[in-house]
């Protein structure tokens, strides 16, 4: 019989990496360059692998076959995970728990024959491996984990939408929740007379928070959400919880016919806490009497009521030149209100039924001169227009047709002529005529 000289070949480990890939499986880069007995490299030549990760116990988690090609220098190269699986799935391994080894199982020829062996052990643990599976597995979809101290931790999956903040060093989802050291307060009240006595506030503080209260009062400005680094006012009493301010407020520090903004205010060593926002909105001057031709508000005013205070005003031009009344179609808008201050409401009516384009009341209720509260007059007020501006030589309207908002019917609405005959008619909606905004104030 003869013997038969059993070649070994040897293998030596050349490179152990990891890569974790947005999809399943994961994977672990290994190369190895086999040499035979007489240390020559096996070059070129197709070899069978089975190879494991085991523990020192060769206790197997995961195995696999490949069947790479060595290179011209014997090198072999292969991503664990992508073989023909055996035992396990490299998905399952916890690497938290160390220990682990490779084992490399070598058919020379390609087969299943496995006479090289070599096992090596993981020194120090696939890092997007661990990152992935290293520690105590979530339950959901989205559960994270974050050190401790001590040990891993879970955080659960939030909702959609919800946002995670870092709370003393741990995450949380939703707001950071720490206890409120700034003072708690109540604006209670706001009033500004209109005359030129001062004007009263009133506010309470809850709670004064992590320390006493050192300053209170109230503050306010022309744009929502005042502060102290606005306008403030402290308060009379500095005794008591009571907010409370009557005699420093001067009628000479707002506007009239503006809108204010205030809240009360209350202070101590950790910061400035601020109440709930008043509305204030101021009346005319009572010392001012206004005119018709007078420019004022954006435009020119066209008729003052019996108090000299309040009255309509025209813009300064036409929003429009000629133009439809209506949008497309024959409707009823039902803004048949032809009264002096009725034009308002008519050009609601109508831009609520016939929503938006470019039509008489939609232009005529645009934002201009830094005013948004423009519509298009009705009947009366038109004529008024005429006879007390453009009959006079004021305002600069054109000897053309103007639409007011008053509807005559569904076909029809009324309109008058600027030009000779001074004439207020029913004019067809689809026909076209110049548009001048006017306001109240």
């Amino acid at each position: 019989m003869t013997n038969m000289k059993k070649i070994i070949y040897l293998f030596t480990l050349l490179i152990l990496s990891a890569s974790l890939f947005a999809q399943a499986p994961q994977q672990i880069s290994y190369q190895a360059v086999v040499r035979n007995s007489g240390n020559a490299l096996v070059t070129n030549i197709q070899v069978g692998v089975l190879i494991s990760i085991t523990n020192a116990s060769d206790s197997v988690f995961f195995s696999e076959t490949q069947s790479p090609t060595t290179n011209s220098n014997g090198l072999l190269s292969i991503a664990i995970g992508t073989g023909t699986a055996k035992v396990g799935r490299l998905a399952n391994i916890d690497w938290s728990r160390g220990g682990y080894f490779i084992k490399t199982q070598i058919d020379p020829v390609g087969g299943t024959n496995y006479t090289i062996v070599g096992s090596s052990q993981l020194l120090s643990v696939p890092y997007a491996l661990y990152a992935a599976n290293g520690t105590t597995a979530g339950k959901n979809i989205g559960d994270m984990q974050y050190w401790d101290g001590s040990k891993w931790v879970t955080v659960a999956a939030g909702t959609n939408g919800s946002t995670l903040t870092l709370c003393n060093g741990v995450p949380h989802w939703g707001a950071c929740i720490v206890p409120n050291l700034l003072p708690t307060v109540i604006t209670l009240g706001v009033s500004i007379p209109y005359n030129r006595t001062p004007g009263g506030q009133a506010g309470v503080i809850t709670s004064s928070g992590g320390s006493a209260v050192t300053a209170k009062g109230f503050c306010w400005s022309k744009n929502q959400n005042p502060t102290i680094a606005d306008y403030f006012d402290t308060a009379s009493y500095q005794g008591d919880n009571i907010i409370d301010t009557f005699s420093t407020l001067l009628w000479d520090a707002f506007d009239y016919n503006s809108t204010y903004y205030f809240r009360a205010y209350a202070t101590n060593s950790y910061g400035t806490a601020y109440g709930n926002q008043v509305t204030v909105t101021t009346g005319s001057n009572p010392y001012v009497s206004y005119t018709i031709g007078q420019s004022y508000g954006g435009g020119v005013i066209f008729y003052v009521d019996s108090t000299q205070q309040h009255g309509l005003i025209a813009a300064t031009g036409d929003a429009s030149g000629a133009i439809q009344w209506y949008n497309g179609g024959y409707i009823t808008t039902n803004a048949n209100d032809t009264s002096l201050g009725g034009g308002k409401a008519n050009t609601t009516a109508i831009t609520n039924v016939q929503s938006t384009g470019s039509y008489a009341a939609s232009v005529a209720s645009q934002t201009a001169n830094g005013y948004s509260d423009w519509y298009l007059p009705s009947k009366k007020e038109l004529a008024l227009m005429y006879t007390n501006l453009h009959a006079k030589g004021l305002g600069g309207f054109s000897a053309n047709f103007y639409w007011s908002s008053s509807e005559f019917n569904s076909n029809q609405a009324w309109a008058q002529d600027f030009g000779q005959f001074n004439s207020l008619f029913s004019y067809w909606k689809n026909n076209q005529a110049r548009v001048r905004a006017v306001r109240k104030f």
